[in-house]
């Protein structure tokens, strides 16, 4: 009987200490493993309008012993207020910071003049003029006789290839527009240049007739591979068109519904 208890309390030991070292394995690869930090630093007061980039970064950065952070400056702090989450993200160690800004130019030409390119990146990968020019294709071959353009900001592509075909149109800013204005439909047919999904919503409802849209989730993922492996961001998105034009007929594709709802994914 003490034989016994002697082997049981051997056992019972011998378990202990293997869990014991298993769990400090566990703990010590954990400390020692390199976790890749990477930093968003955004324009604007709302996060959400990053939504889906956040969702293509954070996919990429899964499994990659990589953590990303979503960081807004208010429109308020401008550009300024921008250089200066840059640079305190760099000070606390993080190991890029991207850059999503309303003042594209200026922080770029922050980055260079700083020195800062090894770490810090500007994302400026879609052609808008390509997809203003689509945009304004589809409006051309819609026909459409008062096509209404809703956006933030006059398109070039769009405006110059609308003129050139003797197109008329009316603009109105994305802000101030009121989507649920019945008159509004009624006069005209409405044509989006936006990424949100509200602008999705509205699509969805009948409220805006043809959205065009950046593929903001794969333009998060890509960044964040491109970050992580090394390659050049044309070879990781080559084939990838990071913009769409859709109506309501096409938006619920198999194709579209992926890259309008990134979280069903």
């Amino acid at each position: 009987m003490k034989r016994n208890k002697l082997l049981i309390g051997f056992f019972l030991s011998l378990i202990v200490l293997i869990l014991v070292e298993f769990f400090i394995y566990l703990n010590y690869s954990n400390f020692t493993r390199k976790i890749t930090n990477i930093a968003f630093v955004v324009s604007g007061d709302n996060l959400d309008y990053y939504s889906n980039l956040m969702s293509g970064a954070e996919t990429a950065a899964m499994d990659n012993d990589c953590v990303v952070n979503f960081l807004n400056v208010s429109t308020d702090a401008g550009v300024e207020g921008e250089y200066d989450l840059i640079k305190r993200q760099l000070k606390e160690g993080v190991d890029y910071v991207v850059s999503v800004s309303n003042h594209q130019q200026e922080i770029n030409d922050y980055i260079y003049e700083n020195a800062m390119t090894s770490k810090v990146i500007a994302i400026d990968y879609v052609d808008d003029y390509s997809m203003g020019q689509a945009l304004a294709e589809t409006i051309i071959g819609d026909e459409s006789e008062k096509p209404l353009v809703v956006s933030n900001q006059e398109n070039p592509g769009l405006m110059e290839t609308l003129n050139d075909a003797g197109y008329s149109y009316d603009f109105c800013d994305l802000a101030s527009f009121d989507f649920d204005d019945v008159k509004v439909h009624a006069d005209s047919k409405i044509y989006c240049i936006d990424n949100s999904s509200q602008s999705v919503y509205y699509l969805d409802k009948g409220r805006i007739d043809t959205l065009a849209f950046r593929d903001d989730y794969s333009i998060g993922y890509i960044t964040v591979k491109h970050l992580l492996t090394g390659d050049s961001l044309s070879k990781i998105s080559e084939g990838i068109p990071l913009y769409y034009i859709v109506d309501r007929d096409s938006m619920y594709s198999e194709k579209m519904e992926k890259i309008l709802f990134p979280f069903a994914r």
